[in-house]
């Protein structure tokens, strides 16, 4: 083998060392950030995403639930309005007929 070809087969494989060691270098840091996906997308101590976005569904849960809740009681009040102008109505009915019966004048 000729010097020549020595250079250039100690060239391709420095070429080909090069190109591992920056392979594993970014095979290196894909695994950190993959790691850095996982720990925020699985539950931990509170900190990671999941944690949060876990919490925000309990509260819209319970919001929402006293929303019901509270629609509920609007809808009774409702109710009980609506039958209480109705027993006005009934009770001005009666008042006007005795009135008129009496035949008292307008108050």
């Amino acid at each position: 083998m000729s010097d020549a070809e020595t250079v250039a087969l100690i060239s391709t494989a420095g070429l080909v060392l090069v190109a591992l060691i920056g392979l594993l270098v970014e095979q290196v840091r894909t695994r950190r950030r993959a790691d850095s996906v996982v720990h925020e997308v699985t539950p931990n101590s509170g900190a990671s995403m999941r944690d949060v976005v876990d919490r925000i569904d309990r509260r819209l849960v319970t919001s929402g639930e006293r929303g019901e809740r509270t629609e509920g009681k609007v809808d009774r009040l409702a109710s009980r309005f609506d039958a209480h102008l109705e027993q006005a109505a009934r009770e001005s009915r009666i008042i006007e007929r005795i009135v008129r019966h009496l035949d008292l004048p307008d108050a």
